[in-house]
């Protein structure tokens, strides 16, 4: 398989992921550029993650059912599962900490995915590299979906703690989901290391862990503070000046026609809008044109 293929294979099932989640975020959706910064700097945290990894673990106890009890849990918990997740959440907070972006429940746990899935796709790589592109059938839908409703335990608070208004009980639930995606990563990794791996408790783990990652998907989304930010697209008469609708042949305080080519603006602040434009560059408020 050529090389470009085999990255494209290992990177497919996190950018499909990410696209799915980011399209969830409909009410405004977070720049591109800023998703996808994060999305690489997921890739690229698996470098010095791997390195404290490997100087404070065995790389011999990764391997299923090639640990101790001890040496499973240390692995699990502390190696696999403090490192990873306190990497992915640095990602994040070096990305968007002071960003005005990430200002809701919604944009942490979209911003937690991209870290989430940018180290996961990487990590798929590696582990095609080391036992064969085939092993991608197995990952997809196992460890690159357990990577993100890990990171969403701390995404979701994440993006609570700089809502506005927040105070220091949103940081403490902040806190308090590290701790669980800790807790959710190191008990998935350790039924896979221990001496007789327990699979099928690897797979309830995931399985509660993606239930929590979808109840705090669908939450965020119903309790966005962006839904209920609308505006409608209007113009104004260039007679009477008068607030028409933006697609008005006449006016309906004059009663004159509308020529074309007349700018449309946003009813909430005023600021001119773009002709297919879905989002008020002044105000941040969702146009529609009814």
């Amino acid at each position: 398989m050529h090389a470009l293929a085999f990255v494209a294979l290992g990177f497919a099932p996190g950018l499909f992921f990410l696209w799915r989640i980011y399209l969830r975020n409909r009410y405004r959706p977070d720049p591109k550029h800023l998703v996808a910064r994060t999305f690489l700097l997921g890739v690229a945290a698996a470098v010095p993650i791997s390195l404290v990894e490997s100087l404070i673990g065995d790389g011999k106890t990764m391997a299923q059912g090639a640990a101790t009890v001890g040496a499973a849990a240390f692995t699990a918990f502390i190696v696999a599962g403090v490192v990873e997740e306190l990497g992915k959440y640095l990602v994040v907070r070096s990305t968007v900490q002071d960003s005005p972006y990430c200002d809701e429940p919604m944009s942490g746990l979209v911003f937690a995915s991209a870290a989430a899935l940018g180290f996961a796709s990487i990590e798929n790589v590696v582990y095609m590299v080391e036992h064969g592109a085939s092993v991608i059938v197995l990952r997809a839908p196992t460890s690159t979906v357990a990577h993100v409703a890990f990171s969403a335990l701390w995404g979701y608070p994440f993006g609570a703690a700089k809502s506005p208004g927040a105070d220091g009980l949103a940081r403490a639930r902040l806190a308090l989901g590290l701790v669980a995606a800790i807790v959710a990563h190191g008990f998935y990794d350790y039924f896979l290391m221990k001496p007789d791996p327990s699979y099928w408790m690897t797979i309830v783990v995931l399985a509660i862990t993606v239930a929590g990652f979808a109840f705090l998907l669908r939450r965020a989304v119903a309790r966005s503070p962006n839904q209920a930010r609308v505006a409608r697209v209007v113009k104004q008469c260039q007679t009477c000046a008068a607030t028409v609708r933006f697609d008005a042949r006449f006016c309906v305080r004059c009663g004159d026609g509308q020529r074309p080519g007349v700018e449309l603006v946003c009813a909430s602040c005023g600021a001119g809008v773009a002709h297919a434009g879905r989002f008020c560059t002044a105000c941040g408020c969702r146009l529609v044109r009814t």
